[in-house]
């Protein structure tokens, strides 16, 4: 028992060793170092994603992918899925979004009286679309060859929905986080949103619209920047309160 207690007494010592080495390193970042050094990983791990998915469409090994996802995804059609997915795929479109959005400005920013949180909305959603809309230019890969149920335009890579959807939703989850303590709260927050914008990526397969890597990209791209977007309004808000 005694040598037990020894060796959970020296894990705990190393581990205090390692997180104050740490610390140190990113001194210059205080308490904010451990989100940066998080939100870093988690933006490279898109990028290596969204690099990936480029260089698979680049050299057409995407389509094994998208022909099995596709058809699974579609086996479940009935009249009433169609219904349901064209309804949760106008839940990532620009109109819902600008509507959803500026009620979480005007929340954020005249209730909660966070001036940066609600400066947040409008940067990730513009920044979003001008991104999304610049890749789309770049790789310029057509939609499906299928029936389309629903009316779109322009070019599949990345998913403008999906992308979109990715950075509302998950801003929305990262400022019930910042906002609210109640964590029963913010877990049933994190998974509805979570479920719908998977929903939305999803609904675009399945209504014709986007290959699953199209959807894919879109999530990574949409994850990029919005962590670009979180650790810059956590950098301000950091050094505003050192001040």
């Amino acid at each position: 028992m005694r040598f037990g207690n020894n060796k959970k007494n020296s894990l705990i010592f190393v581990a205090d060793e390692f997180l104050t080495f740490f610390r140190q390193k990113l001194g210059v970042f205080g308490p904010f170092s451990v989100k940066l050094v998080f939100g870093l990983a988690l933006g490279l791990a898109s990028l290596a994603l969204f690099a990936k998915l480029s260089e698979d469409l680049l050299f057409n090994e995407l389509l094994l992918f998208d022909t099995i996802v596709i058809k699974a995804v579609r086996s479940f059609s009935t009249d009433n899925v169609t219904l349901f997915m064209t309804e949760v795929s106008r839940w990532g479109s620009p109109w819902f979004l600008s509507l959803v959005g500026a009620v979480v400005m005007i929340y954020t920013g005249l209730v909660r009286r966070h001036f940066w949180d609600a400066v947040l909305v409008p940067t990730a959603l513009l920044g979003g679309i001008i991104l999304n809309e610049t890749l789309k230019s770049l790789f310029h890969r057509q939609r499906p060859v299928l029936p389309h149920l629903v009316n779109v335009s322009g070019f599949s890579f990345p998913s403008g929905h999906a992308m979109m959807s990715f950075i509302f939703y998950g801003m929305l989850i990262y400022l019930v986080w910042l906002n609210f303590r109640n964590k029963f709260f913010r877990l049933a927050m994190t998974i509805l949103f979570t479920a719908v914008f998977l929903l939305i990526g999803i609904s675009r397969i399945y209504l014709g619209v986007h290959y699953p890597s199209d959807v894919l990209a879109g999530f990574a791209a949409g994850s990029f920047w919005l962590v670009a977007c979180v650790l810059g309004l956590r950098g301000i808000r950091y050094y505003e309160d050192e001040d």
